[in-house]
């Protein structure tokens, strides 16, 4: 037991003589911490409500435009193909 609790660094010295104690945080900084990330979670939550529907919009109006855009590039492709199937190749 006691080998595992001789750890050494690089210079030798013993880990845990270069080991401070915690120190003590103020309870007003923990709280001002805490409101921060509650603060920050409600913001969060607030402003991914208001862009999904709008993200959602421009999802709806890509796929139309791609649905729009492949129905003319088939068209095309059959136009083409109509204009070399001629007989007076």
């Amino acid at each position: 037991m006691r080998a595992l609790l001789r750890l050494s660094c690089s210079s030798g010295a013993k880990v845990r003589d270069k080991m401070v104690p915690p120190v003590r945080v103020s309870p007003l900084i923990k709280l001002g911490r805490y409101s921060a990330l509650v603060v920050g979670i409600a913001y969060g939550t607030k402003r991914y409500s208001y862009l999904k529907p709008r993200a959602e919009e421009e999802r709806r109006i890509a796929a139309e435009e791609k649905q729009r855009q492949d129905e003319l590039k088939r068209i095309e492709r059959k136009l083409a193909e109509a204009r070399d199937d001629s007989i007076l190749k």
